[in-house]
């Protein structure tokens, strides 16, 4: 800024002007002046670097007008009404010493203008007062959606299970499935498509998404913003509706049409039901056959059903009237149907080992069997499960009770590939684009295969919940492993310092004896010494304060034993307890890998999700899980109830999944239950909740309680701690920075609670009262990340100064740095117990460990990392989600940004 000020249009000096004063302006308006819209802004310009609550020169706050009523240390600087006698004026039209601001001040503040001057005058003049709530309320601010354009990736948070990944681009929050590779949600909150200018679903908040964090479940996402912290509940998977197909018979066979508009069920008993979807409305019943219908399939159109049965039919039935427009009676039952060649033929498996393949549609009043246009064979055992491997049908896959699967070429009668299960297959799901194939084993194993390969890639079997409860227990032993090596070794120092003491204390006691026997005898003395003798008199007193000293040093060497022996003892119940604790890990870890033993009970059914990109499995207890059909990993479980009933699985579009069981129920789930909002803490508009945006939130290790920092920038920084189920405020830290608090963490035992700020400090704080516990000092610029290494131990800070630093929170002392990058070092969390890390820079530095990926073409902000340290996920600048193997370094996948139209849809202008 220039040293010169324009009053009048004369070109004046600041010592110019501090000689005659600045001209006050007499401004010609009749409404009231806005405190926060017009004073506010020129005080903060030039009198708010010291004026604040936290540097408040003289005693005096400029922050708002009940503090600068309030006045300076000396008195009143304002008279309502009076400008001419407000001191407050004087100063700042330099007509009265002090002069405000002051020459060559350290915040380059330069003097008011003539017409801010008048502004303040004005002011004063119409009473300095403070605005009703209710007509601050009135003077909401004019949100704008925000452009297309706008959409880095500031904040991202990964499911500790590495499930589910959220990231924040502008003012969106997008959910993505990780193991399915596919984007699950996009969050709303309703309440912003009633208030404000946006009119489509996919906006979370009215301003930035400056910080993400999912609870350590995983069933709670809090996201913030402007004033403003989210709470985000994961919906439970939960039954939608119940349907009878037919009181106690079987159901054998569902199928949803492609087009979703309708949902069959075949039973036991020869019989199909027909529903309207997914209005779920019941059309009609379909009678033909007298045999257990076993497979159903419609066509793309939604406008004809295939039914094949066990009384060796195959029919073909008219949707909108129900009519039976095919009819072939082959010459076995039928167990599988499936479609050909662009629907222009339909191929059924039969128990007597053949697939014949016949011209769609066929006439159902021929009543001689017609010649199929093709026969597969590939052995004599019942054929149980026929699919086609592509979107054409151009290709079928075949699978029989000797458990061979066999890949046809439609036109060619000998099979292009054969795998072996070893096993008897029951059924067949097949994934997209025919990649993968799951295999359903007689005895409930799931097998996934590439069919292009031939290849056997994994088993699907038992609770994979309990599979990643292993996981962390296994994770959680090395944890309590380390802590009782600390423990020990905390314990041989304690015992080593008690033992040096011993002696010490020892030889301190027999002085204490020796010398209070000399006091007796010196006190004697001088009780005898008579009153002409006083040099004898005096010269036993200074003996007897010599032996007065020596007891007291002696009693401190022993005093200064007794707190060794007690820290001794201290860290011998510490490591005891931590001995408990590491028991307790392993009796955790043997419960869980005996229960998850004990879910790899029989699978019942498999079906392929809408999209072929998941598989769902339903097993004998009436678990149905979901799972990537690329690499087999697991998605989500639900607990149906119907144990030992549950008899298929199907699937519809919008992620409704469908099940049959022995007693003729369906039952339709919500397989995919979307996140809603369930809490708002504060308000864009208010900020007495919270203040400024929200750019720091951790959960504690139970999930029970949110921290949330934030602040007002150059002013003070704001730290609070909400109960997540309640969302009570459960404590404030007072001043917890001098400026806004940009990193949270909970230490791992939720004892704790670290703090970055942009006053360039990392504190901690114990979570219990608030109270300060240890302070660290050394970075030169922000602190824009803070985190615990896993036994709590070690606290590692992030810093816009280019540099990570590690502290040794027992001790307060600093470790080391960690340097070599050009630009700020944004994000830092550990991989294990030693001082490795992942971080992140705005250089395009991805650090894993002892490796850097570099992409300096890139503005990396935040990184997150799976419990099991497998998978990692990073965000930036160009607002791409980058999906990065942790033991290679390689990058698996990316997750694009929307496109504009895309985009456009969120941020549209309401009409």
């Amino acid at each position: 800024m220039t040293t010169f000020l324009l009053i009048n249009g004369l070109g004046l000096s600041v010592a110019q002007a501090a000689e005659s004063g600045i001209p006050i302006a007499d401004l010609n308006r009749s409404e009231p002046v806005n405190f926060e819209k017009e004073i506010r802004p020129l005080l903060k310009e030039s009198c708010l670097a010291c004026h604040n609550e936290t540097s408040a020169k003289a005693g005096l706050v400029l922050e708002s007008p009940k503090t600068i009523r309030a006045g300076t240390e000396d008195g009143s600087i304002v008279v309502p009404f009076k400008s001419d006698q407000s001191l407050l004026l004087k100063v700042a039209s330099h007509q009265k010493e002090p002069f405000m601001p002051p020459e060559d001040n350290e915040a380059n503040a330069e003097p008011l203008s003539s017409q801010e001057l008048g502004l303040l005058k004005l002011w004063i003049d119409q009473g300095a007062k403070v605005k009703k709530a209710s007509q601050q309320k009135s003077e909401t601010i004019d949100w704008q959606p925000l452009p297309p354009g706008i959409n880095p990736i500031y904040s991202l948070s990964m499911t500790s299970d590495g499930q589910y990944v959220a990231c924040g681009r502008a003012n969106q929050v997008f959910i993505y499935d990780l193991p399915a590779r596919r984007l699950f949600d996009r969050l709303t909150d309703r309440k912003l498509l009633q208030e404000s200018a946006y009119s489509k679903r996919g906006v979370a908040h009215r301003d930035l998404v400056q910080s993400l964090q999912f609870s350590p479940g995983g069933r709670f996402l809090a996201s913030g913003g402007f004033r403003t912290m989210k709470l985000w509940e994961r919906g439970q998977n939960r039954r939608r509706q119940e349907l009878t197909a037919a009181q106690g018979a079987e159901v054998r066979s569902i199928a949803v049409s492609e087009n979703g508009g309708w949902l069959a069920a075949g039973l036991e008993t020869g019989a199909i039901n027909l529903w309207r979807w997914p209005e779920v409305t019941q059309v009609r019943r379909l009678k033909r056959c007298q045999k257990a219908v076993t497979d159903l399939v419609f066509t793309e159109d939604g406008q004809y059903l295939v039914s094949c049965s066990l009384d060796r039919r195959l029919l073909i039935w008219k949707l909108s009237n129900g009519a039976l427009v095919g009819r072939i009676v082959g010459p076995a039952p039928m167990t599988a149907v499936a479609f050909a060649n662009n629907e222009s033929q339909v191929a059924a498996a039969g128990k007597d080992g053949l697939v014949r393949l016949w011209k769609f549609p066929f006439n159902p009043r021929d009543l001689k069997l017609p010649k199929p246009a093709q026969l597969l064979e590939s052995g004599q055992a019942e054929i149980t499960a026929l699919a086609p491997l592509d979107g054409n049908g151009g290709r079928l896959i075949s699978a029989n009770r000797e458990g061979k699967l066999s890949l046809w070429d439609v036109g060619d009668d000998k099979p292009v590939r054969s795998m072996d299960s070893g096993k008897p297959v029951t059924a067949l799901a097949v994934g997209a684009a025919g990649r993968r194939v799951a295999a359903l084993e007689e005895g409930g194993t799931v097998q996934l295969w590439n069919p292009k390969q031939g290849q056997r890639l994994t088993t699907l079997s038992g609770d994979h919940r309990l599979k990643r409860k292993i996981d962390r227990r296994r994770r959680q032993i090395v944890v309590e492993e380390s802590r009782l090596k600390l423990r020990e070794e905390k314990l041989a120092a304690a015992r080593q310092e008690w033992e040096e003491h011993i002696d010490v204390a020892a030889k301190a006691a027999k002085k204490i004896v020796k010398a209070q026997q000399n006091l007796e005898k010196k006190t004697e003395a001088v009780a005898e010494a008579k009153e002409e003798d006083k040099e004898k008199a005096e010269e036993l007193a200074k003996a007897k304060k010599a032996i007065i000293k020596t007891v007291q040093r002696s009693e401190f060497k022993i005093e200064a034993a007794r707190e060794f022996a007690d820290a001794y003892l201290k860290a011998q119940s510490s490591m005891e307890t931590a001995q408990k604790r590491l028991e307790t890990a392993k009796a955790k870890l043997t419960k869980a890998k005996e229960a998850y033993d004990a879910s790899k009970v029989s699978m019942h059914s498999i079906a392929a999700l809408e999209g072929s990109d998941r598989i769902a499995t339903v097993n004998e207890r009436g678990l149905m899980q979901t799972w990537s059909f690329e690499a087999g990993d697991p998605i989500s479980a639900i607990e149906t109830g119907l144990s030992n009933s549950v008899s298929v699985a199907g699937f519809n579009k919008g992620g409704a999944l469908v099940t049959g069981n022995s007693k003729g129920l369906l039952t339709i789930w919500d397989s995919e239950p979307q996140w809603k909002l369930t809490r708002t803490l504060g308000h864009s508009s208010n900020p007495t909740q919270i203040a400024g945006r929200v750019t720091a939130i951790d959960f504690s290790p139970n999930g029970e309680l949110v921290a949330v920092g934030s602040g007002q920038p150059s002013r003070k920084g704001q730290l609070k701690i909400w109960n997540t189920g309640s969302g009570k405020l459960v404590r404030e830290v007072s001043r917890p920075h001098g400026d806004m608090v940009l990193s949270v963490a909970f230490s791992p035992d939720g004892d704790y609670l670290a703090t970055g700020g942009a006053d360039r400090l990392v504190k901690v704080f114990q979570v219990k009262d608030g109270a300060l516990v240890n302070e660290f000092q050394g970075h030169g610029h922000h602190i824009l990340d803070v985190a615990w290494r896993a036994d709590g131990t070690v606290l590692a800070s992030a810093s816009a100064d280019h540099v990570i630093k590690l502290w040794n929170v027992r001790e307060g002392e600093h470790i080391k740095n960690i340097e070599g990058f050009d630009k700020e070092v944004t994000s830092v969390e550990f991989l294990g117990l030693d001082d490795q890390l992942l971080a992140t820079s705005g250089d395009g530095i991805l650090q894993i460990g002892d490796e850097r990926i570099s992409q300096k073409e890139r503005f990396i902000y935040d990184a997150a990392i799976d419990f099991n340290r497998t998978t990692l996920v990073s965000g930036g600048q160009d607002s791409v989600l980058r999906v990065w193997e942790v033991a290679s370094g390689e990058l698996i996948h990316r997750f694009l940004p929307p496109t504009e139209t895309d985009s456009q849809e969120a941020v549209q202008l309401a009409n």
